[in-house]
């Protein structure tokens, strides 16, 4: 479900052909299920939580300070969206920094706005610009060890 969940997030989040939209993004110690840039510098954060469980547990993640990952927000996003199945959990139990998004049947919808940050300004473009390369890089080195195995085959 959290795959099929992000991938339709991925599409959806990518409003204008500007926006950059990455799955899996690491900012600093935290993972963000799916990154959004746009052409502005605005960033927003969804995180997808399939279970109850899943969404309590979120609250209680640490880096290595002892510092929670909801007290790091202003300093990674300008705007945060939990994206759960529709009545999973309710807009009252979640914080006021955080948004809320219902998927059901393919289609998201807002049931709660998130408080938004206006003093986190991106700005950390070397590190967006290696990791996409990685990633390319990575993707290729893929792509041409399964193109070697079919023709090994043959």
């Amino acid at each position: 479900m959290t795959d099929e969940i992000t991938k339709c997030l991925l599409k959806h989040a990518r409003s204008t052909p500007s926006d950059i939209v990455i799955p899996n993004w690491y900012s600093g110690h935290w993972e963000m299920d799916v990154f959004k840039m746009t052409k502005s510098g605005v960033v927003t954060e969804y995180e997808v939580k399939v279970s109850v469980s899943d969404f309590k547990n979120d609250f209680k993640k640490s880096d290595y300070s002892g510092k929670l990952k909801h007290d790091y927000l202003e300093n990674r996003c300008n705007q945060f969206y939990f994206v759960v199945p529709a009545g999973l959990i309710s807009k009252n139990e979640v914080p006021d920094q955080c948004g809320l998004m219902y998927f059901e049947n393919g289609h998201f919808s807002v049931v709660k706005m998130p408080k938004k940050n206006k003093v986190y300004i991106f700005t950390n473009w070397k590190d967006l610009a290696y990791k996409m390369y990685y990633r390319c890089d990575n993707l290729r080195h893929k792509l041409f060890l399964e193109r070697r195995k079919k023709k090994n085959r043959h």
